[in-house]
């Protein structure tokens, strides 16, 4: 396991970026690249609650590229917190 660009323990090659896929800052989208390729994502979004904790995430969807799958990329996904959004990265025509 390795530390990626964005303090995120991921699968050794992975990074995982927090992108913003939208005006909205509580919809978060999560991207893990293996170099400059996307390899998967999560999104989700942040539920504002009346009482008690102040928000909680709701997790709506989950993929991972059938050719990254059992190599933990999920779980390091779905234990990242998250934080402010980095710059919006483009899919380079390699991918």
């Amino acid at each position: 396991m390795t530390v990626g660009p964005d303090s995120t323990t991921a699968p050794d090659g992975i990074a995982i970026r927090l992108l913003a896929p939208g005006d909205d800052s509580r919809t978060l989208m999560l991207v893990p690249f293996e170099g400059e390729c996307p390899v998967g994502f999560v999104l989700a979004h942040e539920l504002p609650r009346r009482h008690g904790i102040p928000a909680k995430l709701f997790v709506y969807e989950v993929d991972v590229a059938e050719s990254h799958r059992s190599r933990g990329i999920t779980s390091a996904l779905l234990a990242r917190p998250a934080g402010p959004p980095a710059s919006g990265a483009s899919r380079p025509a390699s991918c």
